[in-house]
């Protein structure tokens, strides 16, 4: 799992973040829901880098065809979408009636500047 409050792996059965000290008590008495992101595989902007940021706590740089998986506590969770410069955000609410949400990302581009689009978001 990922610590909610820096981002970084820790044990599945941690009560406390050794990185950063982030007590996960709250968690245990929350559903936790695997929040997926994906970046969809496309040649045209492929070698721009999407920062994805949970809560403020960045949690991967995506390039073309990568996913990452982390594990929140349900409820709203700010998901942010970084192209160096471009921003996209969303706020997701991670139902206890799901126990996955996959968000799938793509590149957009306009005349000047290319942005991360949400595709779709899918629950299970």
């Amino acid at each position: 799992m990922y610590c909610t409050s820096c981002g970084k792996e820790i044990p599945d059965n941690s009560r406390f973040c050794t990185f950063c000290g982030n007590s996960l008590n709250t968690q245990e008495n929350s559903k936790m829901i695997k929040l997926k992101v994906t970046r969809k595989k496309k040649l045209l902007g492929c070698a721009i880098s999407m920062k994805v940021l949970v809560d403020g706590n960045q949690i991967a740089a995506l390039k073309n065809d990568n996913s990452v998986e982390i594990d929140l506590p349900a409820g709203e969770h700010k998901l942010i979408i970084d192209t160096g410069g471009e921003v996209t955000q969303k706020v997701l609410n991670l139902s206890e009636e799901y126990s996955k949400v996959t968000v799938n990302l793509v590149m957009k581009f306009g005349l000047v500047t290319g942005k991360a689009a949400i595709e779709s978001i899918e629950n299970e």
